[in-house]
Parts: C-alpha cells; sequence; structure tokens
C-alpha cells in the first residue's frame, strides 16, 4: 500500500460525495425526461382518440413550459391522493379517480395546474362509479395479457389504456376536438 493512497473512511467519505452530486444531476434528469415523454405519450394518445394527426410539431409544442405545469401537477396530486392511499384505499382511489382528467385538461388548455384539478373534478362529478368500473375491466384485460406475454403485451396495452383514458376525458368534458375555447371554471 502505498503512503498516498486514502485510508478506507476518506474513500468511503469522497465516494459518498461524488455519489450525492451525481444523483443531484441525474435524478433530476432521469424525471425531466419521463415527464417529457408522458406528455407527449398524452398527446399522442389525445390525438389518436380524436382521429387528428399527430405530426411531431405539435405534440413538442411547448413542452419545456408543459412539463414544468405537469411536473408540479404530478406533485400536487401524489401530495393530495397518498395520504388517501395511506389512511385507507378507497379515499385514495376516490381522489384518484376524481383528478384523473387532471393531465388531459393541462395538456389540452391553457388552465393552470390548480384549474386543471377543479375542471377534472367538475367533469368527474356523479361519474365516479362509472370511471372506477370502465377503469377495472380494462385493468381485468390488460393484467392477464400483459402477464400472458411476458411483459411484451404492455407495448399494445399501454397505447391502449392512454387512448381509452384520453377518449374517456373527451367523452365527460366535451372536448371532442382541439382548439376548443378553455372551459370556465365559474363556481355555482
Amino acid at each position: 500500500m502505498c503512503s498516498s493512497d486514502l485510508d478506507d473512511d476518506t474513500a468511503g467519505l469522497v465516494m459518498t460525495v461524488a455519489m450525492v452530486g451525481v444523483s443531484l444531476i441525474v435524478y433530476p434528469l432521469f424525471f425531466a425526461g419521463i415527464m417529457l415523454g408522458q406528455i407527449i405519450m398524452f398527446r399522442g394518445a389525445l390525438a389518436t382518440a380524436r382521429g387528428e394527426n399527430m405530426e411531431f410539431g405539435a405534440l413538442v409544442a411547448g413542452l419545456p413550459r408543459k412539463a414544468l405545469r405537469a411536473a408540479g401537477l404530478s406533485l400536487l396530486l401524489i401530495l393530495a391522493i397518498f395520504p388517501g392511499l395511506i389512511l385507507l384505499y378507497v379515499p385514495g382511489i376516490y381522489l384518484a379517480l376524481r383528478w384523473s382528467l387532471s393531465i388531459h385538461y393541462l395538456l389540452d388548455t391553457d388552465l393552470g395546474v390548480i384549474d386543471c384539478m377543479k375542471a377534472s373534478w367538475r367533469a368527474t362529478e356523479d361519474r365516479v362509479l362509472e370511471i372506477f368500473l370502465r377503469h377495472l375491466v380494462l385493468g381485468l384485460i390488460a393484467i392477464p395479457v400483459i402477464l400472458f406475454t411476458c411483459y411484451m403485451g404492455s407495448l399494445v396495452m399501454v397505447p391502449v389504456q392512454l387512448v381509452f383514458q384520453s377518449m374517456l376525458y373527451m367523452q365527460l368534458s366535451g372536448r371532442m376536438r382541439s382548439a376548443l375555447p378553455d372551459p370556465e371554471l365559474a363556481t355555482y
């Protein structure tokens, strides 16, 4: 062993500092990449559900701004739904179903994050059981397809689920085509 070698404690400290530094750079980039990919997939599914042509320029238009808002929406939804899932499953599932259209409103309109949640809440009013049953049926189809195909079925079922969710959004929101004015959110 050379006298210039670091002892084990110093080497461990150097490795820890290096890993924390790398993690602070890599994880946000990884999260940003996932968020951008999800936005493109949701926009593509919405265009497919509407029967519109999917042009790459339209899929990536305003992506950085939408990605930041989508990240904020995701964080807010996690913070709001997670306690309901921990305490009892039913409140968490209920909240998740009520806010399930929020991302579509975010990508399809110029509404803010809170307004997207309000719009989703209004669109799903009195329809929670129907939405739950639709997702349950799709899940009961998707699980065996994915498992019996050694997870290769997810290449089919994930796009099907995204288009299904987009069609549900169109039906409940009444936004059957793009470029419609933003929904009114006046309180009753």
